[in-house]
This record gives structure tokens, sequence and C-alpha cells, in this order.
């Protein structure tokens, strides 16, 4: 009887795994399934949406809607309006200290040197 249990213990091995391959592949398709059908739902509402506009837009006189097809071009061309940031005097000493570190060199071993000729503090 040994000789048959070890055979049937792989085959009941075997049988699990296929069956919960088979359980999750059919989770997923009616996971996916469902997910596709909420999809084509919210493009028919938009599709609605959209006719149900269209309709009112037709419903006007020609004039009423090249006027309001004209605001509508001018929102759609006109550019939203960003907020400027108020420019800021730079005072006096700061302008000095921007133009004294713009004169300063740095050779190639990466030394500073004064570029008016100056000499340096302790030499």
């Amino acid at each position: 009887m040994v000789r048959f249990e070890r055979p049937l213990l792989i085959f009941c091995a075997a049988g699990l795994a296929g069956l919960i391959v088979w359980w999750t592949s059919l989770t997923y398709a009616t996971w996916s399934t469902h997910r596709l059908a909420e999809q084509i739902s919210t493009l028919n509402a938009e599709d609605h949406q959209s006719s149900a506009k269209h309709q009112r837009l037709e419903a006007g006189t020609p004039a009423d809607v090249e006027s309001r097809l004209a605001v509508a071009q001018t929102e759609a061309v006109t550019p939203p309006q960003i907020p400027l940031k108020p420019v800021v005097a730079i005072p006096d000493g700061v302008t000095a200290l921007i133009k004294r570190i713009e004169r300063t060199e740095v050779s190639e071993t990466s030394s500073i040197r004064n570029g008016d000729g100056r000499k340096r503090l302790g030499r």
C-alpha cells in the first residue's frame, strides 16, 4: 500500500495546483470584465452628456449659436492670468557686495585673488 500512496499524493497535489490556477484565472477574468463594464458605462455617460450639449447648442438661433461660439473661442484663446511677483529694490550694500564677488577671480589652483591688486591680510 505504501507504493501507491506517494503517486496518489503527487497526483492530488498536482490536481490542487491546477484547481488553484483555474480559480485564479476565473476570478481575474471576472474582475477584468467588471472593470471593462465600468469603463463602458462611463464612456456611455460622457457620450450622453456631449450629445445633450450638442442638442442644446443646435436648439438656438444661428446668431445665438455664433455668439456663444465666439465667447467660447475667446475663453479658449485667453491665457490664464499669472500674478507677477513684486520687484524688490536691492540695497546699495548688497549691490556693492555682488560687484565685489564678480570681480574676484579663481585661479587654476582654486586660490582666490582680488582683481583690484590689494594685498591679502597677514602677508
